[in-house]
C-alpha cells in the first residue's frame, strides 16, 4: 500500500511537498509449482566407430555419440588418440578432427583409435619456454662417454674398442675404468651341458686378455689362470700342485733324439732323400750300395741307442740297422725296388 508523507520540516510553511512511499503489505499465498526445465547436455561424448590416426595437421572424419556441445575451433582430447581440433560438424553425430601433435604426445599416424573412447574438451599446449642455463659442471661428451662424480663432476671418456666393460677402480679419478675380461675375473661354475646346437660352449670371447693362439685356461683351485701354448711337439702333462704343464714327449723313459722318413728310389743311379722334415738330421742322407747313412745334427746322448725301423710296403723287406753311433745311423735299405721306411732313435 502507499502512504503520503509531508517532506517539509517546518509545518508553518505555506509551501509543503508530499512524497508517496510504498510500504510492503503482508505476503500472499504461495503460487503453483512451475514445470521442470529441459535436461542439460553432457560436455563429453564417446567415439561411435574406429578411426585411423591421420598425419599431423591432417584431418579425419569421426563418428561420435553426441556433438551438440562441441564448437568448430574447439580443442578436444580423445582417449587412446591424443589432442585434436574440431574443424567441422556435419551432424549431431559426425565431426571432423585435425591431429594437433606428433608422437609421443599423440599416438603415431596410422594407429587405430577404437570405438567407445571418451571425447572431452581440452586445452592445447602452450608456447615452448626459454632454454634453461647449462647445469653447473656438466660437460659435452662424445657418444658413449659418462658423467661421474667424485667431489666434483668428472668425465669418463668412451672406451676404445667394442669388447670393454665398466668396472670399479678405486685408483682412478672417476672410481671407474674400462677393462677387458681376464682369467682372474672368472668365478663360479660352468655347466658343460649348456652347449649350443652348433656344439660350442656359449663363451665367445671369454678370458680373451690378449693371449696367443693355443693358450689354454685351467682352474688353480681359486681362480682361472692361463697356461701359455707349449713348444711344437711337446705334450701336456700333470705337473706339481695339480697344475698342467708342457713337456717333451717320452716313450718308456726314452727320449726321441732323431727321427724321419727315408724315400728310396730305384733308378740309375739309385737315390735316397728325406721324405718331409726330419728331426736332428744334418744335410741329406747318402747311399752306398744298399746302405743309407743318416748323420745327426747334434750328437745323441747315448752311445748305445735304440733304433726303430718301420718299412712302408713289401719292397722294404730286409730292412735292418748296419751300425749306430752318437753321430750317425747306417741302415741297410733292403731290396732294390723303390720304397720308403721310417726311423726313430731313442736314448
Amino acid at each position: 500500500m502507499a502512504i503520503t508523507l509531508n517532506q517539509n520540516t517546518d509545518c508553518c510553511e505555506t509551501t509543503c511537498t508530499s512524497t508517496t512511499v510504498n510500504v510492503a503489505g503482508p505476503a500472499g499465498a504461495a503460487g503453483a509449482t512451475g514445470s521442470n526445465g529441459a535436461a542439460g547436455s553432457n560436455a563429453y561424448t564417446t567415439t561411435g566407430a574406429d578411426f585411423e590416426m591421420p598425419a599431423v595437421s591432417s584431418t579425419v572424419a569421426v563418428t561420435v555419440a553426441d556433438s551438440i556441445w562441441m564448437s568448430v575451433g574447439q580443442a578436444v582430447y580423445v582417449s587412446g588418440g591424443g589432442y585434436f581440433e574440431v574443424t567441422a560438424k556435419a551432424s549431431a553425430t559426425a565431426i571432423t578432427l585435425k591431429n594437433l601433435y606428433a608422437a609421443p604426445t599423440n599416438v603415431a599416424a596410422g594407429t587405430t583409435v577404437t570405438t567407445g573412447n571418451t571425447v572431452s574438451a581440452s586445452g592445447i599446449k602452450g608456447d615452448t619456454g626459454a632454454t634453461g642455463a647449462a647445469g653447473a659442471g656438466a660437460v659435452l661428451l662424445a657418444k658413449g662417454g659418462l658423467q661421474t662424480f667424485s667431489t666434483s663432476s668428472t668425465a669418463l671418456a668412451v672406451a676404445t674398442g667394442d669388447t670393454k666393460f665398466l668396472g670399479i677402480d678405486s685408483s682412478a679419478a672417476t672410481g671407474l675404468a674400462w677393462d677387458t675380461v681376464k682369467y682372474s675375473d672368472l668365478g663360479g661354475t660352468l655347466a658343460l651341458n649348456t652347449v649350443t646346437t652348433s656344439g660350442q660352449l656359449p663363451l665367445a670371447g671369454i678370458a680373451n686378455a690378449g693371449g696367443a693362439a693355443g693358450d689354454i685356461a685351467y682352474w688353480n683351485g681359486s681362480a682361472w689362470v692361463k697356461l701359455a701354448k707349449g713348444t711344437t711337439g711337446h705334450l701336456l702333462e700333470q705337473g706339481s700342485s695339480n697344475a698342467p704343464q708342457w713337456a717333451a714327449p717320452t716313450t718308456n723313459d726314452f727320449n726321441i733324439e732323431a727321427m724321419g722318413r727315408i724315400a728310396y728310389t730305384d733308378g740309375s743311379p739309385d737315390t735316397v732323400a728325406f721324405d718331409g722334415t726330419a728331426t736332428n738330421c744334418a744335410g741329406s742322407p747318402s747311399l752306398s750300395g744298399s746302405d743309407v747313412t743318416i748323420n745327426f745334427t747334434t750328437a745323441i746322448s747315448n752311445s748305445h741307442p735304440k733304433v726303430m725301423l718301420t718299412p712302408v710296403g713289401s719292397a722294404a723287406l730286409g730292412l735292418y740297422v748296419t751300425s749306430i753311433s752318437t753321430s750317425s745311423l747306417v741302415v741297410h735299405a733292403g731290396t732294390a725296388n723303390a720304397h720308403s721306411f721310417h726311423f726313430a732313435v731313442f736314448a
